[in-house]
């Protein structure tokens, strides 16, 4: 939903097939397909602002994978279409040190690294990687400035909210 027009809207699948599931008892061992939902929005007459929202392929290590590495690379080349400004958002399933992710940083600000949030998640799964409990992530190009970003503790999810306050470059 947006207060603004949505030129476009599409789900660009990236891996997989969608259907609907009946059986949830192997969720965790299922291979789900994954796909990043990228939205063109007019926020005035000559502005438009991509958003890309992504929710990662899931593995208890958050660690990098054939899969997290192409992932990534898909969604770094539907961003770069756009020649405007650009956020990309979402649960990526991946900790701040791995390849996945820098494929990202290369091009985008990674605010979650860059405002230094040290946990996006309310529980530690006990996993020995997961260190500082960091998966979602709020990246944006230069013509995105940012005047506040945070990480709100809530309940309301098995993640945190980003909050992100912006404006965009003139």
């Amino acid at each position: 939903m947006s207060k603004f027009l949505i030129r476009q809207a599409y789900n660009y699948v990236y891996y997989g097939n969608y259907s609907y599931d009946y059986d949830w008892s192997n969720w965790y061992k299922d291979d789900h397909a994954r796909a990043v939902v990228v939205a063109d929005i007019v926020i005035k007459k000559d502005r438009v602002l991509r958003v890309l929202n992504n929710h990662g392929n899931y593995s208890k290590e958050k660690i990098d994978s054939p899969r997290s590495l192409k992932e990534c690379q898909h969604i770094k080349q539907q961003a770069q279409l756009c020649k405007g400004p650009v956020i990309i958002a979402g649960d990526f399933n991946l900790h701040p040190n791995t390849q996945s992710i820098k494929i990202l940083n290369k091009v985008f600000t990674n605010l979650t690294s860059k405002y230094k949030l040290e946990s996006t998640l309310p529980i530690n799964d006990g996993s020995v990687l997961q260190l500082k409990n960091v998966i979602d992530y709020i990246f944006a190009n230069k013509q995105v400035i940012v005047k506040d970003f945070r990480v709100v503790k809530t309940s309301v999810s098995d993640h945190y909210s980003l909050i992100l306050d912006f404006e965009l470059k003139k």
